[in-house]
């Protein structure tokens, strides 16, 4: 386990991106824009992160396997499973980009 301070800044970075994940979602349904990627979508995200050696797997598993619900994306600490659903997201590390 890493030391308190860093900690805290691991925990407001994953704050500060849900807030200005939520902020896009919000703003991309009240004008009308596409909120959620097509199960198509999804799944062409998924196979990306799969792959992805920067998908913390609670499993243990190696890339490339199976993403688990608790799996995390160490780049922004988005859980990957909920990420890749909402097409107002993009990939930090730019491997899929924004759904417009």
């Amino acid at each position: 386990m890493g030391c308190q301070s860093c900690e805290e800044r691991r925990l407001a970075r994953e704050a500060k991106h849900f807030v200005q994940s939520a902020g896009k979602v919000v703003k991309a349904a009240l004008t009308g824009e596409q909120v959620l990627a097509t199960k198509e979508q999804q799944k062409e995200r998924y196979l990306i992160c799969e792959q992805c050696d920067q998908v913390s797997r609670k499993n243990g598993m190696p890339s490339p396997a199976t993403i688990l619900s608790d799996d995390k994306c160490l780049e922004c600490g988005c859980k990957v499973l909920k990420k890749i659903e909402y097409a107002t997201e993009a990939c930090p590390l730019k491997k899929w980009s924004e759904i417009k």
